[in-house]
């Protein structure tokens, strides 16, 4: 599971780790505290890069929680195999105040656009984010979990 949040602020990561750590042997990549000395822009791709040939080796499952550790996600899918989940808890595209530095928002909507080619599985919140992505994009299997119940 790669997320880019902090795992105790997130019930959702939460959850799933408490499931996934009972069953079978799961690693969970927290993104960037390591590289707080690098501006956030540079942040984005160097850690994730670094963080593939620290990690390169055969995967079974590749559990994304959010778009910035999706570059991370399409690296291992790409060169070491196993099926990437693409758990999208916002659609961040829409949410122009993340991406306080310029650069970032034309890297997040390529990296976006990528992603339908190697998202084996799209998980979104809303149906309302599962007809948005099946319009404009490609994915082949989107599932609907919301939030709350």
């Amino acid at each position: 599971m790669i997320i880019s949040t902090n795992p105790e602020n997130d019930i959702r990561v939460q959850k799933e780790r408490a499931v996934i750590e009972d069953g079978i042997g799961c690693k969970i990549v927290f993104l960037y505290p390591e590289l707080q000395q690098f501006p956030k822009p540079i942040r984005f791709i160097v850690w994730q890069i670094k963080k593939y040939f620290e990690i390169r080796q055969e995967v079974s499952v590749i559990h994304c929680h959010d778009l910035d550790a999706l570059l991370l996600g399409i690296l291992l899918k790409r060169f070491c195999g196993g099926k990437l989940i693409f758990d999208s808890h916002e659609y961040y595209l829409w949410m122009k105040y993340k991406f306080p530095e310029p650069i970032l928002y034309p890297y997040f909507r390529i990296l976006q656009w990528v992603s339908q080619f190697y998202v084996d599985d799209l998980v979104v919140t809303s149906d309302t984010m599962k007809e948005y992505f099946e319009k404009r994009y490609k994915f082949k299997n989107i599932t609907v979990i919301r939030n709350t119940q």
